[in-house]
C-alpha cells in the first residue's frame, strides 16, 4: 500500500490499530479495518475513531475493488463530510444531522461501484 504525492511515493504506514495483520480490501477483515484506520489516519493526521474508523471500513474499504484501487485524499474528506449525515451537506439546509446514522450519500456508493 503505498501514498502517492506530488513529488514522492511513500509506503502507508501500519499503525498496529487492533493487531498485525496485513492490509487488505474488498471485504470486511481485520486487515481491512487496519486499511481504514491507517488511511483515515493518514489523510486527517489524527487519530480516528473507532465508530468512525469501522464505518469507513465497511462503507469503503470492504467495498474497494480486490484488483486495486485509487482512493485520494479528496474521496475520503468527502466520505467523512457526508457519512454521518441524513442527506448530503448542502441539499436541504434544514435536515437534521443523526450521529448514528453511517449511510454515505447514493452518489459516493455510485462511485465506488464504478472503481
Amino acid at each position: 500500500m503505498f501514498v502517492v504525492s506530488r513529488t514522492e511515493l511513500e509506503p502507508l504506514a501500519h499503525l498496529s490499530y487492533q493487531s498485525d495483520v496485513a492490509f487488505d480490501w474488498g471485504r470486511l477483515t481485520e486487515g481491512a479495518l487496519e486499511l481504514a484506520f491507517a488511511i483515515l489516519a493518514h489523510t486527517t493526521q489524527s487519530q480516528p475513531t473507532d465508530l468512525v474508523s469501522q464505518a469507513f471500513c465497511g462503507e469503503v474499504v470492504a467495498r474497494l475493488g480486490r484488483a486495486g484501487f485509487v482512493l485520494s485524499d479528496g474521496d475520503v474528506a468527502l466520505w467523512l463530510l457526508t457519512a454521518f449525515c441524513e442527506t448530503p451537506l448542502g441539499t436541504d439546509r434544514g435536515s437534521t444531522v443523526r450521529s448514528g446514522s453511517t449511510g454515505a450519500p447514493g452518489g459516493f456508493r455510485s462511485w465506488l461501484r464504478r472503481t
